[in-house]
């Protein structure tokens, strides 16, 4: 697999563009993967992506860059806030949610 960079192109309804880090191939968006709520809410683990989409604001998403597959990971009452993480083994998610007056921090431990 080649090294690229992944970036988002703008603030809220955005879109992942990859780039080559050797200039191999030029900036494009990655193929499949659907717009994304917000800059914040998504991370790259090796080889995919977690990320709220545009058309689901309450549900996390993973996309797999390999099958270009997507799956739903979780559905969450309140409006997912700024941030998302995912352990490095994979087992666990940490992401905000938002409402009217605070906002939590939330931590989802085995969800696979």
């Amino acid at each position: 697999m080649e090294r690229s960079s992944i970036s988002a192109n703008r603030d809220v309804n955005t879109r992942l563009n990859m780039v080559s880090l050797d200039g191999a191939f030029p900036e494009s968006a990655v193929e499949g993967l659907p717009p994304i709520i917000h800059k914040s809410l998504w991370t790259v683990v090796p080889g995919d992506i977690y990320f709220v989409p545009v058309d689901a604001p309450h549900s996390l998403r993973y996309f797999d860059f390999a099958t270009k597959k997507i799956r739903q990971i979780l559905e969450v009452p309140k409006n997912f806030s700024m941030g998302l993480s995912v352990s490095p083994g994979g087992d666990s998610i940490l992401y905000s949610q938002a409402n009217e007056d605070n906002t939590d921090i939330m931590l989802v431990d085995h969800f696979q």
